[in-house]
């Protein structure tokens, strides 16, 4: 096994799964990628692997990603699931449902899965291991229906966003947004709820 990748939305949930892996980790070696970041340039397939080809060889231990959207995110996690599947990385896969059902998600991601592998990829099932208001940890599983091949990946996904979670706003200055995320992982539920998952 090659590094745990954590595959965000937005560089807020980036920032929550940085911070995540520092405090049930000891000296974690986190690489990051902000796909907001990449100004004027086009986010393509290439790019993203030779991102996670850099990752796998620096022997790196965490790779948090934000992938600018929630389109992005969903076609880049179909795109790398083939390497969770087959064991090459370990993933969490973060989600902001955005009030919406978790199903209606699920189908928008599973359609990902279809268009990149013409339907032998499948989303099997979920299970949640802890629920603290609108923060929803659990894990998932994805299974090849060619090879017979499944694994489970983390699922960290909040019933809104990450910012509604924490007690912020996307227009906050990005040194509240910050701080608002800290704070909100001292909490005692969401520190017990976490150590379920990552401890």
């Amino acid at each position: 096994m090659s590094g745990h990748v954590a595959f965000g939305e937005g560089r807020n949930d980036a920032y929550f799964m940085q911070k995540v892996f520092k405090r049930y980790n000891v000296d974690p070696e986190i690489t990051k990628y902000i796909a907001e970041d990449e100004t004027g340039q086009t986010i393509t397939v290439g790019r993203q692997e030779q991102a996670l080809r850099d990752f796998r060889r620096d022997e790196q231990d965490y790779f948090v990603k934000s992938e600018g959207g929630y389109a992005g995110l969903y076609d880049v996690f179909a795109y790398s699931i083939e390497k969770v599947v087959t064991g090459q990385i370990e993933a969490t896969l973060v989600l902001d449902l955005d009030r919406e059902p978790f199903d209606a998600t699920v189908a928008d991601i599973q359609a990902s899965l279809d268009e990149q592998f013409g339907g032998s990829m499948e989303w099997e099932a979920r299970e949640c291991h802890e629920k603290v208001d609108d923060l929803w940890l659990g894990e998932a599983t994805v299974a090849d229906t060619n090879t017979k091949d499944s694994a489970a990946f983390s699922l960290v996904a909040f019933e809104n966003d990450v910012e509604a979670a924490v007690g912020c706003s996307s227009d906050d200055p990005p040194g509240e947004r910050r701080q608002c995320i800290r704070e909100y992982l001292e909490q005692t539920d969401v520190k017990r709820a976490l150590v379920s998952l990552y401890g």
